[in-house]
């Protein structure tokens, strides 16, 4: 079987950089504090990567307003509603991703839109037009009015909803409320989970507590977010796959990395304009990155980053969170909110396919202390070839250390309360 994952996490440095970030998780994991209060640790390091996502589009808010849901940032409060509903999206994530994704995008970008008609669908122009049309690649039911269900199943192109999921019944919480020193209370629902050792993508896993379930609104309208609460399920470690995805090819075979998951420089942007990605209040893109693709090649690479999700892989879940966050960040198939989504769906995947079980590792506030290494790996990433494509994964695995030790400083201030 063709295995495009594998080929990346054959590339220089990438599996010593995946095996140093999988030492570091497996450190925090064993730390004291996790065995009574994790859901207190992933609550607030839901809390802290949210800000830090904000922050990489350009919404730097302090901590406490976050917290309280009392700032005024809609980039911010869109980090804080995905968030917090990261919880619910396991199980589709593995089988229908794009149908994840526009939940996510619907939450992301409901304060910056005023036609919530283009909450998760795909653009179809260069700038955040309304689509043309109620079916999409993102599902043909669109956002959601109400409850917590996500958007649409049917008319979803590529090979989607391959094998079954157990135990999507166990959506449950626990009520018990806890604080970190120094900061408001972070309240949490759930109970810790099992921690499996892997974190291969084709590893069998039990997700533990994710943060942030209950609280968030599904009504377009609403606008309060409480980041509290965590949903605890249990899953099979779902698959990943690719035939063709890493070439840009839909039916290629090789495993060579030829240009990464991206097409070259030119061969993107059409006549696409700037993508707004990363823009801060401004509008200026924070990322430097080249005008986004047309909406027809994003929506056919969308396919094919679907099919990455949903197939078999034996490389480690880090090499497809950090192929997944890239691609959404540079393909920008919203339009809007594109930044806050692929960090969200990041996170996601290192919780569902093993390597952070129970949402613990900010990943995202890695990356903001990375500082300009963020939009430098990711242009390398735009530009393709194996060494960009490397170099990318490499600074994921960086991200991923630093955001393990931002949870194990979360573990020591609940200690030393």
């Amino acid at each position: 079987m063709n295995d495009p994952l594998a080929g990346i996490a054959a590339l220089p440095g990438v599996a010593e950089a995946v095996q140093e970030a999988r030492a570091a998780v497996d450190r925090l994991y064993g730390h004291r504090v996790l065995r009574r209060r994790g859901p207190q640790v992933s609550t607030e390091s839901a809390l802290r990567g949210a800000r830090a996502s904000a922050a990489l589009e350009g919404a730097d808010v302090p901590l406490a307003d976050l917290r309280t849901a009392t700032t005024t940032s809609p980039t911010a409060l869109g980090a804080l509603r995905v968030s917090a509903e990261l919880g619910k999206l396991g199980p589709i994530w593995r089988n229908t991703p794009r149908q994840a994704l526009a939940r996510l995008h619907s939450l992301a970008a409901l304060d910056l839109t005023a036609d919530n008609t283009l909450l998760g669908r795909p653009r179809t122009s260069s700038t955040s037009d309304a689509p043309s049309g109620p079916t999409s690649s993102f599902g043909d039911e669109g956002v959601p009015s109400g409850g917590d269900s996500v958007p649409g199943e049917g008319a979803v192109s590529g090979r989607l909803g391959a094998g079954s999921v157990p135990g999507e019944d166990a959506v449950s919480s626990r009520s018990k409320a806890g604080s970190v020193p120094g900061e408001d209370a972070v309240s949490s629902h759930s109970k810790a989970g099992s921690v499996p050792s892997e974190g291969t993508v084709s590893s069998r896993s039990e997700a533990g507590s994710v943060p942030g379930e209950g609280a968030v609104s599904s009504r377009p309208e609403a606008r309060s977010v409480s980041v509290e609460g965590a949903v605890s399920s249990r899953s099979r470690a779902g698959s990943v796959p690719g035939e063709g995805a890493l070439s840009g090819r839909p039916g290629a075979t090789s495993t060579t990395v030829d240009a990464g998951l991206l097409a070259r420089p030119g061969a993107m942007s059409g006549d696409a304009g700037p993508g707004v990605l990363g823009a801060g209040p401004s509008g200026v893109d924070l990322l430097d990155l080249p005008p986004a693709p047309t909406p027809e090649i994003a929506a056919a690479r969308m396919d094919m980053l679907a099919e990455l999700i949903t197939t078999p892989s034996t490389a480690p879940a880090l090499v497809l969170a950090a192929i997944v966050h890239a691609e959404l960040v540079v393909l920008r198939p919203f339009g809007t909110a594109d930044g806050l989504v692929a960090r969200a769906a990041e996170r996601l995947t290192l919780v569902e396919f093993g390597l952070d079980p129970k949402s613990l590792v900010a990943v995202e506030v890695g990356h903001a202390e990375l500082g300009e290494a963020y939009a430098k790996a990711l242009r390398g990433y735009l530009e393709g070839g194996p060494a960009g494509v490397a170099a990318w994964v490499r600074h994921c695995a960086a991200a991923v250390e630093l955001g393990a030790r931002e949870a194990t400083a979360i573990c020591e201030a609940l200690q030393r309360g």
